[in-house]
């Protein structure tokens, strides 16, 4: 694996398979470039040409890691293997997934200009957009 900083956003390469015999390896290496990453981090799958179970999980749990962070965690997957693997398993739900690794810098830094806010947390917000139907009359 190699791993090239765009400005505060680490990319890391993935290549060859991930599997159990490599798992381990992909996983450690992913969680040591998250502690260098700003704010996010790219693991570009383009070059992977199998990805097992063991794969998907190492992914969930970086994933869960760089939530913990606070550091921005997707993918990029291209057109090959691993994009089917991720859309099978339903990862793409659960892990931003690119095209390619320039869609994914953009997306990232327009995400760093103009960050998505959570809403507030009040009773209106909590009942939703309907309101409370009562008996008339």
């Amino acid at each position: 694996m190699e791993s090239v900083a765009v400005g505060d956003i680490q990319v890391v390469r993935v290549t060859g398979e991930i599997d159990l015999a490599t798992g381990d390896l992909v996983w450690s290496e992913l969680l040591l470039w998250l502690d260098d990453a700003g704010s996010a981090l790219v693991a570009d799958l383009t070059g992977v040409t199998f990805m097992a179970a063991a794969g998907v999980h190492l992914l969930l749990d970086v994933a869960h890691n760089a939530g913990h962070r606070g550091v921005r965690f997707v993918l990029v997957a291209g057109d090959n293997t691993a994009l089917s693997t991720l859309y099978l398993t339903g990862v793409d739900s659960a892990i931003p997934v690119h095209p390619d690794l320039d869609h994914a810098i953009a997306v990232l830094r327009q995400a760093a200009v103009h960050p998505v806010r959570a809403p507030a947390d009040t009773a209106e917000h909590r009942r939703g957009p309907h309101r409370h139907r009562g008996r008339a009359g």
